[in-house]
């Protein structure tokens, strides 16, 4: 598997660089069709963030945005037969642009405490290079991640893959195109695989697709994708949990949380949440930051724990 790893993340480096450098994006699950690295609503945003400045609504999403929630998914499933798996899910900080309080999420982290794993699922900042303040930014929640098997991210389409050295110095693993394995053990309560693929929606390689289909079936399977869009891909691959962001809920959405705006191409009806899709669960964070404009409205920024738990104990009437 290391070598595999290794052959992968020499690929993923030369496929990746060479369409930031280009500025290009590779078309989502359509090889070899690049178009530019443009956001086609990017002017749209830009004039209803000016037109809402001059409404009292501007603040009142500001205000919500600011505020993280702890929210905790229960995930029953056989493969756990005591105990269970916290997971402790980021997605979408936006750390250069949102305008949350740093120690606000910090807080919230050490509530969610203890946690087996960190999953970050893409978009940590939204530009490159980062600045000084940025970077201390980034150390400080490194720092404050306090898993017992290990901190891992993938790449969101904002995020550069110039991120990766700078992050894994610093102790967050990136998988690019990858996978590890986790034993069974005292600090393991089962036998897993975690699946990482770079982002999909702007930066999609065919690796993404491969490396879904490593590893070995019998074992439960975690996938960490940026989006949504490879949902099918990975069930039909024996994916058992999906765990993904980028869509911030709508990050303005109407009442009851329906998404206005997906910013996916496949997989909208997996835009927020907890889903299923055949035989794969999924869940699809809104995001602890915001892009292009820092309100929300209808959506909630969150912080998730998925807890995975033996099946009796989700169906006692005490869970």
């Amino acid at each position: 598997m290391k070598q595999l790893n290794e052959l992968y993340r020499k690929r993923w480096r030369q496929n990746r660089f060479d369409l930031e450098e280009r500025g290009l994006r590779s078309f989502p699950l359509k090889e070899g069709r690049k178009i530019p690295r443009r956001d086609p609503l990017g002017v749209l945003f830009r004039l209803f963030k000016w037109l809402l400045k001059w409404t009292p609504l501007y603040r009142m999403g500001e205000k919500r945005a600011a505020k993280i929630h702890l929210h905790e998914n229960l995930i029953a499933t056989p493969v756990v037969s005591e105990g269970s798996l916290r997971i402790l899910h980021l997605s979408d900080l936006h750390l250069d642009e949102s305008n949350f309080e740093l120690d606000d999420l910090l807080w919230t982290i050490k509530e969610a405490a203890p946690y087996h794993l960190v999953a970050l699922t893409g978009d940590l900042v939204t530009g490159w290079p980062i600045s000084m303040a940025d970077q201390g930014k980034i150390e400080s929640l490194i720092k404050a991640l306090e898993p017992s098997l290990g901190q891992y991210m993938v790449l969101g389409n904002h995020d550069s893959g110039h991120l990766v050295d700078f992050l894994e110095v610093r102790g967050l693993k990136v998988l690019t195109n990858q996978i590890h394995r986790f034993e069974k053990g005292p600090q393991c309560p089962l036998t897993f695989e975690l699946i990482g693929t770079d982002d999909p929606h702007y930066f999609f390689q065919k690796d993404a697709l491969k490396v879904l289909q490593e590893g070995q079936k019998e074992v439960f399977r975690i996938a960490m994708v940026h989006t949504p869009e490879l949902f099918q891909q990975a069930e039909e691959a024996g994916i058992d949990l999906y765990l993904c962001g980028h869509t911030h809920g709508g990050q303005i959405a109407l009442p009851g949380g329906i998404p206005i705006v997906r910013r996916v191409y496949r997989g909208k009806k997996y835009a927020v949440g907890k889903w299923r899709y055949r035989n794969m669960t999924g869940f699809t964070s809104s995001g602890v930051g915001t892009s292009s404009m820092p309100v929300r409205f209808n959506t909630q920024s969150q912080v998730v724990i998925h807890q995975l738990v033996p099946m009796k104990e989700a169906s006692s009437p005490s869970s």
